[in-house]
């Protein structure tokens, strides 16, 4: 018998292939936010072009970035107010003063230490002015009548947004009923819509900028997509049916994982669960619209597809949750027959079922790795294989950086690293240079390398730590691009030994 999250309709495609990586390839994951600017947070403007200048020059040819997506409370890139809108705080304003909307503006006033760390209050308060100001001088046109045709989300957005703010930024579900009802924007805050119009527009319009660079240099971007929404958001706030919710808004389940010998109560995520059998037409609408801005997605979490663990709606830890069964290849069979050019990377890190690896072998999908994962006494046995179908990492943003990571192992199990190091012949002179030459020296078809670990930083460059919210996750910056255009040579020679220089580049 079927259960709700396989009631989709199943299409008798067989085994597609076509997801398979084969050219070796190596890239950088560095969020936009860690960009250097003078505004305190990388932009869709000079920096973001500097960047891809210097990857295309090291001869790197992928970008790996995280969600882009409007963020809320703590900053998190994976709890964003909406899976299709980009936050207005990534608008380059300098790229506003070359479009004539702003006159010449010069650095803000920032935060000593806004150069290593970003100030997401800070920014946003020095930025919004000259984006209001900017709207001031805009005369839609049609590209901007274009884009709010096609951006078939944006009114909804629009209106969550603008609701939000008039509500004093409580969730939605908090909302007075007569807003939560609003099915159209009042007269009175007509003005303030179309700001938040102009600014996704803007926001857009920058970004295929950046993206149609980074296809003239050769480099595709791949961008990371949270399996799950927040119930705060636009997505659920406009797409109740897709989710398992009560019928007046509230979760009737939450996210989160089982206990295990990490956690003993599990951990709890508190995202709705989706509807399996309805939740269809929004991860198609998701997905096709995440893979027009970036040319690979990956998706955080995939094994949640396989099955997921449901948390009863009152309880303040996992503990008590069950296992009920994703939707698995009934979801993937329809995704890729309708949106037959998606690439994707699944996350699939964690303990996986047997039914997990069958569902990538069906569509050919890489499987991930992470090398601080891939030396332990299981993997020695088996001689430090990776597959060459795989991306191979040496962390990512919820890892500690390699030094933190190897500072952080007993004496013996330093003691085994570096045996192993030794074993394998990796060169450099710390451990997190090593890891990342057993990336690059791996089968793995891609090896995407964090640039706190190419650099051998320590705890200070963490990106995020998990159970944790706010300050210091989601800040960590380069403070300028001196450091990596120094060794732009020494890192075209490493990629050139290891054979992923792009094939033209050989």
């Amino acid at each position: 018998m079927d259960t709700p999250a396989t009631q989709l309709t199943r299409l008798d495609t067989g085994v597609q292939d076509h997801q398979r990586l084969t050219d070796r390839k190596a890239g950088l994951v560095v969020p936009l936010f860690s960009l250097p600017s003078a505004w305190g947070i990388g932009s869709l403007g000079r920096p973001a072009i500097r960047f891809l200048d210097d990857l295309q020059t090291a001869g790197f040819s992928l970008w790996q970035l995280l969600p882009l997506g409007p963020v809320g409370f703590g900053n998190s890139p994976y709890q964003p107010l909406s899976s299709f809108a980009g936050d207005e705080i990534y608008i380059d304003i300098d790229d506003l003063t070359d479009r004539g909307l702003l006159p010449t503006v010069a650095a803000p006033d920032l935060p000593a230490d806004a150069q290593k760390k970003v100030d997401y209050p800070a920014v946003r308060a020095v930025k919004m002015p000259w984006l209001r100001k900017a709207f001031e001088a805009f005369v839609p046109d049609a590209s901007y009548e274009r884009f709010c045709q096609e951006a078939f989300w944006l009114e909804d957005y629009v209106r969550y947004r603008i609701l939000k703010e008039k509500n004093g930024l409580r969730a939605w579900i908090d909302w007075p009923a007569e807003d939560q009802a609003l099915t159209e924007i009042p007269d009175s805050l007509a003005t303030e819509a179309d700001f938040h119009r102009f600014l996704q527009y803007m926001f857009f319009t920058q970004w295929n900028t950046v993206h149609s660079h980074a296809r003239d240099m050769g480099i595709d971007i791949i961008g990371d997509l949270p399996i799950y929404v927040g119930h705060d958001s636009a997505d659920v706030k406009s797409m109740p049916e897709a989710f398992q919710l009560t019928p007046d808004g509230h979760l009737a389940a939450k996210a989160g994982c089982p206990p295990d010998c990490f956690t003993a109560d599990g951990q709890l995520w508190g995202n709705p669960l989706y509807d399996w059998g309805t939740a269809y037409d929004f991860w198609k609408k998701r997905l096709a619209w995440n893979a027009r801005l970036y040319d690979v997605v990956r998706i955080d979490h995939f094994l949640g597809f396989d099955r997921f663990w449901s948390v009863p709606p009152a309880d303040a830890t996992a503990r008590n949750g069950h296992w009920e069964e994703g939707p698995k290849e009934a979801l993937f069979d329809r995704l890729f027959q309708d949106l037959p050019d998606l690439r994707l990377i699944p996350e699939d890190l964690g303990d996986k079922r047997d039914s997990l690896q069958d569902l990538l072998d069906r569509y050919g999908l890489p499987g991930m790795k992470i090398a601080q994962h891939s030396l332990g006494p299981r993997e020695e046995q088996e001689g430090f294989r990776v597959p060459a179908n795989a991306v191979i990492y040496t962390g990512v943003h919820d890892n500690e950086p390699v030094m933190m990571w190897h500072g952080n192992q007993t004496r013996r199990e330093r003691i085994r690293l570096n045996r192993i190091y030794r074993q394998l012949q990796l060169r450099g002179s710390t451990p997190a240079q090593k890891l990342c030459r057993y990336c690059l020296e791996s089968d793995a078809a891609w090896a995407i390398l964090p640039l706190q670990d190419l650099w051998s930083l320590d705890a200070d460059a963490r990106i995020n730590a998990p159970g944790t919210c706010g300050n210091p996750n989601w800040q960590w910056r380069m403070t300028d691009f001196a450091r990596l255009e120094a060794m732009l040579p020494r890192l075209h020679h490493l990629l050139k030994v290891t054979h992923r220089l792009p094939k033209q580049s050989h």
